[in-house]
């Protein structure tokens, strides 16, 4: 058998040489529809070689010989030239086509596609509606596929939610199909991870004061186990980031726990370690809590565990109970108050025999700071000073607060000193490790 290029055989056809019988097709020439149709051909043949290339695990050249194949074999008539075709299929694949340059800019951390005609951006913490929109419900749908493939998810009537990441680029990417949604929508949420990697970018861009810096800097080099609080997407991981690579030394040992890598933290001695979901019956997952045990086992000088969301609460409140002193996590919460109930009830997730006023006294003798941060700003900071049993609450103090004049709506930091109790407790763990 004679074996020809692809590149030939529309010669060979016109010569009357071959004869290749293919399904007649519309003749397409819009761009837009045409790279559609080969990308819906590619997501539906070619799911797993797509996500192969996009982790760099296969060579786009590969890719791009399969197109070559595809369109030899006439998956789509069309006057526009082959080679244009595949660039185009190539650029759209691999890139967030219209989206990109939002993608791109600094200055935007989340793109919201409600449907095919309600796009919106979040810029500097506002919500701005764009005026761009997808030619129909059929080529958002036909977007989304396209990007679950190469990331190496998928959503369909039987699994209609999805979340997932892009690990490339540092984005979350949250979505569903029908029959959840009418019609398909998703979230792009950007982790800023190269642009905020020291705590002098967070004062510049007005987080918090270069005073309150100076305290922070205090507490994690006094070895003080830091919890991080807030509202989702108000920047705990940022300021985690921050804090660990501007105030930890470069050589301590750093075990870094995360269901998915966010907070990316530049040190020359650390194993970041993620949980691992479950793919198929005979497959073991890695949840948080064994993480925990295991970054106890490892000699690490600190745990930082990226967000407290379950039962591995109660094992990181034992490990800051047992001697891993300088910690770091964050949770989802309204206030400083809130969080310290947030975490036990998430403690009680563990099935623990101790009872909930129990746990509230563990967490009052193991966390010593809590932060709480509100859309990229540093509302309080506050020291934990102990456990009232009769009102079954753990106590705080307010060290640095963002007080507002209801008249103006202006805003200022108030400072009260450290109590006596919590700068003796600094004093004593900085000598020990001396």
């Amino acid at each position: 058998m004679a074996v020809v290029q692809y590149d030939q055989l529309d010669l060979l056809r016109r010569k009357n040489t071959l004869s290749i019988s293919l399904e007649e097709k519309q003749l397409i020439n819009n761009q837009q529809q045409v790279v559609n149709e080969v990308i819906r051909d590619l997501n539906t043949n070619e799911t797993e070689l797509i996500n192969a290339v996009y982790q760099g695990k296969v060579p786009r050249s590969v890719l791009e010989e399969k197109i070559d194949e595809r369109l030899a074999m006439g998956i789509v008539h069309s006057d526009i030239p082959k080679k244009q075709i595949k660039k185009l299929t190539m650029d759209e694949l691999f890139g967030y086509g219209f989206l990109h340059p939002y993608i791109e800019d600094p200055t935007v951390t989340d793109i919201f596609v409600n449907s095919h005609k309600d796009i919106l951006i979040r810029q500097k913490g506002k919500d701005i509606p764009l005026n761009l929109s997808f030619e129909s419900v059929g080529h958002l749908e036909e977007y989304f596929r396209k990007i679950l493939s190469r990331l190496g998810a998928r959503a369909d009537k039987l699994d209609p939610i999805v979340d997932t990441r892009d690990q490339e680029r540092h984005l979350r990417l949250n979505g569903a199909v029908p029959p959840v949604v009418k019609v398909p929508y998703f979230t792009i949420r950007k982790h800023q991870a190269d642009s905020f990697n020291h705590i002098n970018a967070l004062i510049s861009g007005g987080t918090l004061t270069q005073e309150m810096a100076d305290d922070l800097g205090k507490y994690v080099g006094s070895w003080m186990n830091i919890l991080v609080s807030g509202p989702t997407g108000s920047g705990k991981t940022t300021f985690m980031r921050c804090l660990a690579t501007t105030f930890i030394d470069d050589l301590e040992r750093l075990a870094v726990l995360e269901e998915e890598e966010e907070l990316s933290i530049d040190h020359n001695n650390i194993v970041a370690m993620e949980t691992k979901k479950k793919k198929g019956e005979d497959d073991k997952p890695i949840e948080m809590d064994l993480l925990v045990k295991n970054g106890m086992r490892m000699s690490a000088r600190r745990i930082i565990l990226g967000e407290l969301r379950h039962k591995e609460a109660l094992e990181l409140v034992r490990a800051f109970g047992t001697g891993h002193d300088g910690g770091m996590t964050s949770i989802h919460a309204n206030g400083v108050k809130e969080a310290l109930k947030q975490l036990a009830f998430l403690m009680l997730y563990a099935d623990t025999p101790l009872k909930y006023e129990h746990l509230l006294s563990m967490i009052a003798d193991t966390v010593d700071i809590v932060v709480h941060v509100v859309r990229h700003k540093v509302v309080e900071i506050a020291e934990v000073t102990g456990y009232d049993a009769e009102k079954q609450v753990v106590m705080v103090k307010p060290i640095w607060y963002y007080d507002v004049d209801p008249k103006t709506d202006e805003g200022f930091y108030r400072k009260d000193e450290e109590s006596p109790e919590l700068l003796k407790k600094m004093a004593l763990r900085r000598a020990l490790r001396k």
